[in-house]
């Protein structure tokens, strides 16, 4: 099973490597927050999500990322959410909002712990930040995300793969940077490492790469590190 992950991540990589005409290493820090309305077993809870991502070789403060959301937990495997999103650009400008739906599926293997997620998002971007044209449609897009993280130990870490794939069910007008196709938008890939620093927080670790189709058609290959710290209460 590792060796067939292995292969698969390798072309994967060699496949996005391939198509990427420019590129940047960048350093994404995803800080997580859940608790429960109610009481602890209440099947609805609250999840806060801020990521500030750091690109041009770490050297600058890229866009960060504010997403707040209602999950509601169906039963053991099955995971109902509903959320909205404010991205802001290095400047401090909002460049993005979003609402999102998702279900998420969670099955226990012997070695693997599986989780599959679909998640739907209604963009609504301002594109006159981006290139100075008034333009208010809307965005949407679907992802799928596989991760499959195994439940041996080594140190005390976990190692974990986890791929998504992002597809545009509409197009932008717009012409420059801000325009997006529909169909194929991008592919994140990370390899990681899941340690459970105490009962309440969890930490992932480790490289990402995410290969991303801009509007003209080439493409842009985003690798470097990544943080996933989840704190529950």
């Amino acid at each position: 099973m590792l060796k067939f992950n292995l292969i698969i991540l390798n072309l994967i990589m060699f496949f996005n490597q391939a198509l990427a005409s420019d590129r940047d290493t960048q350093f994404w820090m995803q800080n997580i927050l859940t608790t429960s309305i109610i009481r602890k077993d209440h099947p609805l809870s609250v999840y806060l999500e801020y990521q500030p991502r750091h690109s041009n070789d770490f050297s600058r403060n890229d866009v960060s990322l504010l997403r707040p959301a209602l999950f509601y937990k169906y039963n053991s495997k099955i995971t109902f959410a509903v959320g909205y999103l404010s991205q802001h650009g290095y400047n401090f400008d909002e460049i993005e909002q979003r609402t999102w739906q998702q279900l998420q599926y969670f099955e226990n293997l012997n070695t693997l712990d599986l989780q599959l997620r679909l998640r739907l998002e209604q963009r609504y971007r301002q594109n006159s930040l981006l290139t100075n044209v008034d333009d208010s449609q809307v965005l949407s897009r679907f992802r799928f995300m596989l991760r499959a993280q195994s439940k041996n130990k080594f140190f005390g870490l976990r190692p974990f793969l986890m791929d998504e794939v992002m597809f545009g069910l509409n197009s932008v007008s717009t012409t420059g940077f801000a325009k997006i196709n529909s169909g194929y938008d991008q592919n994140r890939v990370f390899i990681g490492l899941n340690t459970k620093i105490n009962n309440k927080l969890l930490l992932d670790f480790g490289y990402l790469h995410n290969n991303v189709l801009k509007g003209d058609g080439s493409t842009f290959l985003i690798h470097g590190g990544f943080t996933n710290l989840v704190l529950k209460l």
